[in-house]
């Protein structure tokens, strides 16, 4: 069996500020207990649960295919969300600066079907779209990701709405993770819009199923909070 993973990967330790980590993710974090990195990393997540692990230098959450296929993205910060099936042989990333989108890359059994953004400095030499995911995880996370010990401890979280209020409700339109892939304009035109996010909806709980990968992205694609 291959590899089957989703995550996001933050360039920044977020252990003391699971309030920023949520607006991130979209959700809040309610915790479940603790668990390890050989166990978090080898289930699928469910929709509604997340394992995260804290680097000295960022923060890595292994969550959903659906969650990893969406944009996340937060100010001043570089985020990273990804899917690896080599099951499906379907990689997928979407990588943001600072509230910007700077790549999305979409390769289905060796098939670029969605790509945007300029090429990152490592794709001038390597095609491998595995290896390009690999090399941004560890850009972010200052860690290879198979290099984490399997004792290393992850926390388990379920995911439950995020309540945003009035007071809030700015700050939320900024990193609230839901934007299209293809809006890459500043924030601030997001708000004269009034687009911000609908963070109460819920995300339907999936069992993995045999159903292609691609599907799955698309959902991600689809989901609102």
């Amino acid at each position: 069996m291959g590899i089957i993973v989703g995550g996001v990967v933050i360039d920044k330790n977020y252990q003391s500020d699971i309030e920023g980590l949520e607006r991130i993710l979209g959700k809040k974090l309610v915790y479940e207990g603790d668990t390890i990195f050989k166990k978090a990393s080898v289930n699928e997540q469910e929709a509604d649960n997340c394992e995260v692990y804290f680097s000295d230098r960022g923060t890595l959450v292994l969550t959903s295919i659906e969650r990893a296929s969406i944009l996340h993205k937060a100010i001043g910060q570089e985020v990273l969300s990804f899917v690896i099936d080599e099951e499906s042989m379907a990689f997928g990333l979407n990588y943001t600066r600072n509230n910007f989108l700077v790549r999305k890359v979409l390769e289905v059994e060796g098939d670029i079907v969605e790509s945007k953004g300029e090429l990152l400095d490592f794709e001038e030499g390597e095609e491998d779209k595995l290896e390009l995911i690999y090399h941004v995880i560890e850009e972010l996370l200052d860690e290879y990701i198979w290099d984490i010990e399997p004792q290393e401890k992850c926390i388990s979280y379920r995911l439950v709405s995020l309540e945003v209020d009035d007071q809030d409700l700015e700050m939320a339109s900024y990193v609230i993770n839901t934007v299209e892939f293809d809006d890459l304009e500043e924030v601030s035109a997001l708000k004269d819009d009034k687009q911000i996010i609908n963070t109460k909806e819920e995300i339907t709980k999936v069992k993995r199923s045999k159903e292609s990968i691609l599907k799955k992205v698309i959902k991600g694609i689809k989901l609102r909070g």
